[in-house]
């Protein structure tokens, strides 16, 4: 049994590990296409918070469609609707980091404080 055991925490540490460096590089990569592109052309009228989100959102329905197409998974209906919440932290990871982030699991967490 401990064994079994072993072997799935040992699993689940490496999913936990993929889907990390995904969300990480998803949002390096929205951070990289927004500095590059804030200031051109109709792009510097919009708030860039707004285009961070809409480019969150189009950077992680992409990434589920490249993900089905690759692994020849079947397209499900949840997937996009999963790809539209890792959307928001892909985003608010782009606009405001880590750390940001590791502050509020931290008050989630421990409502009443630190």
């Amino acid at each position: 049994m401990e064994s079994i055991l072993q072997t799935l925490t040992g699993q689940y540490a490496q999913l936990l590990a993929y889907a990390l460096t995904a969300l990480a590089l998803a949002a390096f990569t929205v951070s990289v296409i927004t500095e590059v592109t804030k200031d051109a052309g109709f792009l510097s009228r919009i708030p860039t918070a707004l285009q961070v989100i809409i480019l969150s959102v189009v950077i992680c329905q992409l990434a589920y469609l490249v993900y089905v197409s690759f692994t020849h998974q079947r397209f499900v209906w949840y997937g996009p609707v999963i790809a539209l919440i890792l959307a928001f932290y892909v985003a608010f990871l782009a606009m405001y980091g880590w750390e940001r982030l590791t502050e509020l699991w931290v008050r989630f967490k421990h409502p009443g404080g630190y």
